[in-house]
């Protein structure tokens, strides 16, 4: 891509100011900013971050190009600059117009969920010596930003690309299908993700399918209209369509990877956090694999291992010199090469520490896990050199059985309550119970980065653990004892006060430190009569407020006890007003303003009335954003009237055929789920747990599926194609949030985008 400021600014009826310059890429994030030289800066306007906020940073790290609606007051020392009514807009229009310089083909991809799975399946079995150059929308670039930027990455010597649209509400695939215009549709499913906005499933699919109106019919490829025993072949299907609509032929040699394999965050041995992206490689990818781990690094030392990249168009010489450009501008302390093209282009990584292998074998040959102690490893590979070997000995854990989070899935379900509560109100995310199961640094980071003003958790040595981690955002302890106040405040923690004797504690503590207005949150027991301030007790409160200047209040909230049960409605609206009546007494008793905060996640939903300044989220950010999934260590046959597992609790009513899955209770499986009352997906069928669910063992009947089912095959328990937690939940008749919290420290856990 090459442009002159000039053009754009006609393309997007902008107006430009200082110098005419050429650039050849693009960034809306300060924190990501390739080649800044010739890097174009969008100042996009967020429902809580303004992008011409960070007009100044982009500056500091050499931009010189901006696209923004207000011109900063020192735009001359800055750059040039165009001038639109919109930035989103504009970046749209200019897409939209270097996608119709475009002439080849380009599929489309939307649906509920699966895109990002049929969109790189396809490309796993993409011919390129046969069939020409290929470009795909990195990772799940699919949102109203993320498909304008996709677009742009186009070249113009494609044979194809393939593009993801994803929606979360009515009116955007218009705005996507302006910019995309594609030749071939393909809609994955309808299901329930992202219903929140729509009136039903139809109302969805009417969306949806605006995304094709230009297509041909023949050249709409509906997966909605198709029935499969498993979302596998269901997915593999809509690609085995996708290459018959183009007349192509796919490498059928060639096995499409697990869908495990995709960029993953996993702690690692000696202290090291290993980012496993061996799924492809590309530079598009390299970009922002490297981009995610600078983000998501705990250490200062970021270690790449880098396998040749193949299939690219550009000749090796100008390849490996744009890599190491990569590596340089995104702060790789050490690189490990593997690869021959690599090898022979080893001299372009002269400024920091490298070595150089021909293969994976010759460099796990060599391993020493130590030397990695404490470093972030990014280990991305193209898929012949199958690096997940090395990952699978630089792991800390070897269980088989994983926890997987969606943590692009985790953001959207944030965004979706960051566009209800709208500018005004900021959000606390609730991280306490390491992030009720789903691990607890890289989550923090990941909600921080997304926009979450505040983390919460439950004790103080949760937020140590998040400090330990290199999160430096405000946090928030819920239970705060005084045997922790020393602790927190040598931690720059804040805790929720919710007694006389804890504020006078707390005060002792802060005036030992010298430290003045130290930040508290005051707690109000206006009805779920847990933690907090009675009404009766706030006249004493504001008393004890105003009789030091160690602490300052921050926020004053309270808990509502029945916000998601519609028969206790009238006892919700009673809360919020008696929040109402004793924060204005203490505001105004104290002289300034708090923050004020009510709403939890189903009050965000249903009253508008409760949110405040601060909404708190938590489970509405975890459901339905994570796999639980294990292998099948074992199968074996079981006569008619053999019994099953302990205390013989099933009985084989006929020929059984069984398979022995290595998670149990002290994983987190219920033994409430024995003898046919939980179900396990294999192979995108549900499968009864018979006998007694043991302490690190389940067993499920497959009889229906033995002819098809081997030993190594994925189960998965909830998630993906299986249960989803909160109908297991059903079944035991508890909360989701007991799901989520029962599972095991010794389950790994995976994090992927």
């Amino acid at each position: 891509m090459n442009y002159t400021l000039s053009k754009i600014a006609e393309v997007t009826k902008g107006r430009l100011i200082g110098e005419d310059r050429t650039i050849n890429s693009v960034s809306t994030d300060s924190r990501s900013i390739n080649n800044p030289q010739n890097s174009l800066f969008v100042a996009l306007k967020g429902s809580k971050r303004d992008g011409h906020d960070y007009i100044d940073t982009a500056a500091k790290k050499g931009v010189v190009a901006f696209l923004v609606s207000d011109l900063p007051e020192n735009w001359s020392k800055l750059g040039s600059f165009i001038i639109v009514h919109d930035t989103l807009d504009a970046l749209q229009n200019w897409a939209a117009y270097h996608r119709n310089q475009y002439r080849g083909e380009l599929v489309a991809i939307t649906g509920s969920n699966g895109k990002t799975v049929v969109k790189e399946w396809f490309a796993q079995l993409w011919d390129r010596e046969r069939c020409g150059k290929l470009l795909r929308s990195p990772r799940s670039y699919n949102s109203q930003i993320g498909v304008a930027l996709s677009l742009l990455m186009i070249e113009g010597d494609e044979k194809l690309v393939v593009i993801e649209a994803g929606i979360s509400k009515n009116g955007e695939m218009e705005r996507l299908e302006k910019m995309i215009q594609p030749t071939v549709g393909v809609l994955t499913n309808i299901a329930d993700a992202h219903s929140e906005n729509f009136n039903s499933d139809s109302d969805k699919l009417n969306e949806k399918l605006k995304l094709f109106y230009r297509c041909s019919p023949d050249r709409v490829i509906r997966g909605d209209k198709e029935n499969f025993s498993s979302i596998e072949e269901h997915n593999k299907w809509l690609v085995e369509q996708i290459f018959q609509v183009l007349e192509f032929k796919p490498l059928t040699e060639c096995d499409v990877l697990p869908l495990s394999l995709r960029l993953e965050v996993q702690q690692g041995v000696y202290n090291s956090t290993i980012i496993n992206d061996s799924y492809s490689n590309d530079l598009a990818s390299l970009r922002a694999a490297l981009d995610f781990a600078r983000r998501n690094s705990r250490s200062k030392t970021l270690t790449l291992i880098l396998t040749d990249i193949e299939q690219n168009a550009m000749q090796p010489r100008e390849l490996y010199q744009e890599v190491a450009r990569l590596v340089g501008e995104y702060g790789v302390k050490s690189l490990v090469g593997i690869g021959n093209e690599l090898k022979l282009h080893s001299d372009y990584f002269n400024g920091i520490a490298s070595s150089f292998y021909s293969t994976t074998e010759a460099f796990l040959d060599s391993l020493e896990p130590s030397h990695f102690a404490a470093s972030t490893l990014l280990i991305k590979g193209a898929r012949s050199f199958r690096t997940e070997r090395i990952s699978n000995r630089l792991e800390e854990r070897t269980h088989t059985t994983t926890l997987e989070v969606n943590l692009s899935r985790m953001v959207e379900r944030l965004k979706y309550y960051q566009e209800i509560t709208g500018d005004q109100c900021q959000i606390m995310a609730m991280v306490k119970a390491s992030s009720y199961g789903m691990g607890s640094v890289t989550i923090a980071r990941t909600l921080i980065d997304a926009g979450a003003k505040y983390l919460a958790v439950a004790y103080a040595d949760e937020g140590i653990t998040l400090r330990k981690g290199g999160i430096t955002a405000s946090i928030v302890v819920l239970n705060s004892d005084p045997g922790s106040f020393s602790a927190m405040i040598a931690s720059g923690l804040e805790p929720e006060i919710y007694s006389i004797s804890a504020l006078r504690n707390y005060i002792s503590e802060v005036k030992k430190t010298g430290i003045e207005n130290a930040p508290i949150h005051i707690k109000l027991d206006t009805g779920m009569h847990r933690l907090g301030f009675m009404d009766n007790q706030v006249e004493e409160l504001c008393q004890m407020l105003n009789s030091t200047n160690a602490i300052k209040v921050a926020t004053i909230f309270t808990h509502l006890a029945a916000a998601d049960d519609s028969a206790e409605d009238e006892f919700t609206r009673s809360q919020i007003s008696l929040f109402n009546k004793l924060s204005s007494t203490i505001t105004q008793s104290i002289g300034y303003q708090p923050l004020l905060s009510i709403a939890n996640s189903a009050a965000t939903e249903r009253f508008k009335e409760a949110h405040k300044d601060i909404v708190r989220i938590g489970i509405g950010l975890y459901e339905g954003i994570s796999t639980l999934s294990t292998k099948i260590t074992q199968i074996k046959n079981i006569a008619k009237g053999e019994t099953i597992g302990y205390n013989r609790r099933t009985k084989a009513e006929q020929d059984m055929t069984i398979a022995i899955l290595p998670i149990g209770y002290a994983d987190g499986m219920d033994r409430g789920l024995s003898c046919r009352v939980g179900k396990v997906a294999i192979g995108g069928v549900l499968c009864d747990i018979v006998g007694n669910v043991c302490m690190d063992t389940t067993i499920v009947d497959i009889t229906k599926i033995k002819d098809r089912t081997k030993e190594g095959e994925r189960a998965i328990i909830f998630g993906e194609g299986a249960m989803s937690e909160k109908q297991i939940a059903e079944l035991l008749s508890t909360i989701s949030y007991e799901i989520l919290t029962s599972i095991s420290p010794r389950i790994k856990r995976l994090y992927t985008m």
